[in-house]
């Protein structure tokens, strides 16, 4: 009877072991099921006010054979995706040393890198992470990319889908509606795939379109339970090249309609973006946009300002403002003369708003009415804010945000976050090696001792760097 009980209390040890090696983490609680997500895509995401982000900032090509493993002791954990729960205020909870408080591991995977993406989608966290390969020649190919998810309690990590041809012109995004994921990847062949997640349930939907070289996705940066999602965005869009004809399509996520083409030419289409129920596009060198009619598309030009990096009389930047009210807002740019660069709004006015530097202007990104840019040779951060009493806007005098805003990553996707309140971008720490994910608040900032806004790391310090702190 003993050595009944023995063998079976050692039984269920084993098996207790290996549930808990294979599934360690259970957090709790967890966000509330209807909350909104804010901030889809990027660094960081949050829902019902915890924080989901990928700590720290890795070089994809340092990653071995075999390594990124789902491993509690693997020894990219500092590059790992974790979460904290945030103040009423939307701020970090500090201690009285100014460390973020409460900081938990979701998963052991790397979630910084080049191509950092995270996703709230229903219960699960879906996010990309690096891996590298062995080569029969013995070589090996580094830069490779696997979509995994994870419950947003830590729990029931799985791997999705691995790319196994990924590199520098490759692209994936990320979908959530009427409760299912739908994952989109353009590998290094040109070829479209849809990976569908409902529940447990994954299928795989592999090169749908080929010869594809760029594709975009509705701006789904925030997910809400009462929003309905117009017609408009539950589709792919893509541009392929055939020969000497350039073609855009659009294919419902779905796959229950064939490839409907919106456009063709003999030179590059180029995808800007897909939202106020259009998609933005640069067609022959100038900034068009489509609406979705009836019957058929509309196709709206706004500016015959030619596009370009160096030429003069150019728009050499621009991003897509948000519609208000139904007011097709149009598009900001920035404009060279040669000499000085202006910006613009781009809509049927084309009215310039006045503001001239004569150096050059990267703009970052746009939220709501504000348009948040650095100038060359100056690392501050600044921000003008647009009103639109009509189509003819207005301006605020340019704000200084932050003095001192730098960003590493070898990749737009990682280079740069936001959501409606805060901003994110990888920096280091005093001396440390290591860039960690630091968040600035947009309202209500962080401030140093001489009262200027700065970034606070959001994170876990690796050991060197915790202690350097004491």
């Amino acid at each position: 009877m003993k050595k009944k009980l023995v063998l079976l209390l050692s039984l269920v040890l084993m098996l207790s072991v290996v549930l808990f090696a294979c599934d360690p983490i259970r957090l709790s609680p967890v966000p509330s099921q209807n909350a909104t997500v804010y901030g889809n895509g990027g660094s960081a995401v949050v829902k019902d006010n915890y924080l989901y982000f990928a700590n720290a900032y890795i070089d994809m090509s340092t990653i071995g054979i075999n390594d990124n493993k789902y491993d509690a002791g693997s020894n990219q954990i500092d590059y790992a995706i974790y979460r904290t729960k945030l103040g009423e205020d939307g701020r970090l909870k500090l201690d009285e040393d100014g460390k973020p408080q409460n900081v938990e591991l979701v998963t052991y995977n790397v979630g910084g890198y080049a191509y950092s993406g995270l996703y709230i989608c229903g219960e699960y966290l879906y996010y990309s992470t690096p891996y590298t390969v062995a080569n029969s020649d013995g070589s090996k190919t580094t830069g490779l990319v696997r979509i995994e998810r994870v419950k947003l309690d830590g729990t029931g990590r799985e791997v999705v889908y691995s790319v196994s041809n990924f590199d520098s012109n490759s692209d994936y995004d990320i979908f959530y509606v009427d409760g299912v994921t739908y994952i989109v990847i353009l590998d290094s062949n040109k070829n479209l795939s849809i990976v569908k997640c409902r529940g447990k349930n994954i299928n795989k939907f592999l090169n749908i379109a080929s010869n594809v070289t760029g594709f975009k996705l509705y701006e789904q940066q925030n997910i809400s339970q009462s929003e309905s999602l117009a017609d408009a965005y539950k589709y792919i869009y893509y541009t392929t090249n055939s020969g000497s004809t350039y073609s855009l399509y659009r294919k419902p996520f779905d796959l229950s309609e064939d490839a409907t083409r919106i456009d063709t030419s003999s030179s590059e289409i180029k995808l800007i973006s897909v939202k106020n129920q259009r998609v933005y596009y640069i067609f022959e060198s100038k900034i068009y946009s489509t609406a979705f009619a009836d019957g058929g598309f509309v196709r709206k030009l706004y500016s015959s300002v030619q596009t370009s990096e160096s030429t003069s009389f150019t728009i050499t930047q621009y991003l897509v403002l948000d519609d208000r009210n139904g007011l097709d807002t149009g598009v900001i740019g920035v404009y060279y003369d040669g000499t000085n660069y202006s910006f613009y709004v781009y809509n049927s006015n084309g009215t310039s708003l006045s503001i001239s530097h004569n150096v050059a202007i990267t703009l970052l990104f746009v939220q709501n009415e504000e348009v948040y840019y650095q100038k060359s040779g100056d690392e501050a951060l600044y921000k003008i804010s647009l009103s639109f009493p009509s189509l003819i806007p207005t301006a605020s005098a340019e704000t200084e945000v932050v003095s001192q805003f730098s960003m590493v990553g070898d990749d737009a996707k990682s280079r740069l976050d936001f959501d409606e309140d805060r901003i994110y971008v990888y920096a280091t720490h005093n001396s440390s090696d290591l860039k960690y994910l630091t968040m600035y608040m947009r309202v209500n900032p962080y401030l140093d001792d001489d009262g200027n806004a700065v970034g606070h790391y959001i994170g876990t310090l690796s050991a060197a760097d915790s202690n350097a702190d004491k």
